[in-house]
């Protein structure tokens, strides 16, 4: 075998154990989560495993987070049911006073959908999944060099 053949063959391989590395330490970090509680149904379990992947990507999952990670869940779950109910009320609604035959007002969801977007947004940043909390990993930093300098 050549030299630049070997050579290849080594980055390869390489490259593949980085990746098994990877994926090793993801499913440890998953692992460490656990499953979701005995109490959710199919959907927050759904809705468990798929927030428990994308946060194990950016944090290390303790045990200690279960509380906190199933209030966002279910900050999850209840964010898709009141934009879900808002989508077939509507975000507003016409009532009628003694002053006034016909007022469009907010709906009362519309809040309550604020308040858990809040919540949620919280969360989703103590758990690494916003664009700030990204920036302080380094596996997530940006290079130091602006892609826009060339054009200026």
């Amino acid at each position: 075998m050549s030299k630049d053949k070997l050579t290849s063959a080594v980055r390869v391989v390489t490259v593949l154990t980085t990746e098994e590395r990877s994926h090793k330490a993801l499913c440890d970090n998953l692992e460490r989560l656990g499953d979701p509680p005995d109490h959710f149904d199919d959907e927050l379990s759904k809705i468990w495993y798929g927030l428990a992947e994308l946060t194990a990507q950016s944090i290390k999952l303790e045990p200690a987070y279960r509380i906190l990670f199933e209030l966002f869940c279910r900050s999850y779950q209840e964010y898709q049911e009141l934009d879900s109910q808002l989508k077939k009320e509507g975000y507003c609604y016409v009532s009628s006073s003694a002053h006034t035959d016909k007022m469009a007002r907010k709906h009362p969801l519309f809040a309550m959908r604020c308040d858990v977007e809040k919540r949620l947004a919280n969360l989703a940043e103590e758990f690494g999944l916003s664009p700030h909390s990204k920036s302080e990993f380094p596996m997530f930093k940006a290079a130091d060099e602006n892609p826009a300098a060339k054009y200026f």
